[in-house]
């Protein structure tokens, strides 16, 4: 069986994911007590201003107003056959 340390691992999946056109950003550039924080705190796992940078790059007609909108409380994954998995909450944007 072939074993593969965990550096191994990230930079394998850093380097499709740059091949795919994302950047990595070092974490604590972005920390919370950082000049360039972009969360208030590491329980905030989405990084709320580029969320809603990428739904304006991917909507540009959608109004300001209506991507800021979420449709309910709480959203859902959808399996690869389209079948909700999971409820998750949301907070606002």
């Amino acid at each position: 069986m072939t074993s593969f340390t965990e550096s191994e691992v990230e930079e394998a999946a850093l380097a499709w994911l740059r091949g795919l056109g994302w950047r990595a950003v070092h974490g604590p550039a972005i920390a919370p007590d950082s000049p360039g924080a972009e969360r208030d705190g590491y329980d905030e796992v989405v990084l709320a201003r580029r969320l809603r940078d990428a739904l304006a790059a991917l909507n540009p007609d959608l109004p300001a107003s209506a991507q800021r909108q979420r449709p309910d409380s709480r959203a859902f994954i959808l399996d690869s056959g389209g079948e909700k998995t999971h409820n998750v909450p949301l907070d606002p944007l």
